[in-house]
């Protein structure tokens, strides 16, 4: 049921033909999220064609990027936010114990307090139950206070820390994880009060390290870009939480904001 303040929105697997959209809203999220936390030049890096080319390949070629889940988000027909997940590729994600990686969440302002960040994270979650995960990471800027909060809102725990200097600037990160997936998607569910349930307890399982390297990506060949733009939302769905498969339609209630 919807009322003031909601309105339907559709999460779906991406498809070939939603790169350019997807390209869109990642450069626009970007910005807005990552504006006075990251360099500019760190910023103006992510361009257009870039990300064009990237989700292209992505979507068009599965070898590229084999076991990737992309669920995106569209509200009155547009493209408003997207996710990514797979296997871990963060070599620190391994160490700690996660064999899924959440690499991408990505919400446009206007799409924000609808719950999609939610959503999305429910799709994701979803795929990597599926294909035989047990936990997943992931990484977001440290000082992002409401994108933490949101992490933290649906049963993260952190888990490492990681600084990166650049010639544009210093980046840091702190890593979330969930040792228990079905924890999480317990958590995106619209009836688990808002995600802020009592702590995991599930012991993290047994993953030998990782010795590739950690690109924190969606594509291990590409140039690393830890954390920028992540966005997420802390909102209450009104309908189930969406599975990477089948097409569904939950109606979201406006709440608060965060990015992540």
């Amino acid at each position: 049921m919807t009322g003031p303040g909601t309105e339907a929105a559709l999460i779906r697997p991406a498809k070939p033909d939603d790169a350019p959209a997807i390209a869109a809203v990642h450069v626009a999220a970007g910005s807005e999220t990552s504006t006075g936390l990251l360099p500019d030049a760190v910023i103006a890096a992510g361009t257009l064609d870039k990300r064009r080319a990237r989700w292209a390949c992505i979507l068009g070629d599965p070898a590229a990027a084999p076991g990737v889940a992309v669920p995106i988000a569209e509200a009155r027909g547009a493209l408003v936010g997207f996710g990514a997940g797979h296997a871990r590729r963060s070599a620190d994600l391994a160490a700690s114990g996660f064999a899924g990686e959440i690499s991408a969440l990505y919400v446009l302002r206007a799409g924000r307090r609808r719950g999609i960040g939610r959503g999305l994270m429910g799709a994701i979650a979803a795929h990597l139950r599926a294909v035989g995960h047990r936990g997943a990471g992931l990484w977001v800027l440290r000082d992002t206070a409401t994108a933490r909060h949101f992490h933290e809102g649906l049963g993260g725990v952190v888990t490492g820390e990681n600084e990166e200097v650049r010639p544009e600037g210093r980046l840091v990160e702190a890593a979330y994880g969930w040792h228990d997936l079905a924890f999480l998607a317990t958590a995106c569910d619209p009836g688990s009060r808002r995600g802020r349930g009592p702590p995991q307890r599930t012991p993290p399982p047994t993953t030998p390290a990782s010795t590739a390297s950690d690109s924190r990506s969606v594509t291990a060949h590409s140039t690393p870009t830890p954390a920028a733009g992540r966005t997420a939302m802390s909102c209450r769905l009104n309908g189930s939480v969406p599975g990477v498969g089948p097409t569904r339609r939950v109606s979201c209630t406006a709440t608060a904001p965060v990015l992540a």
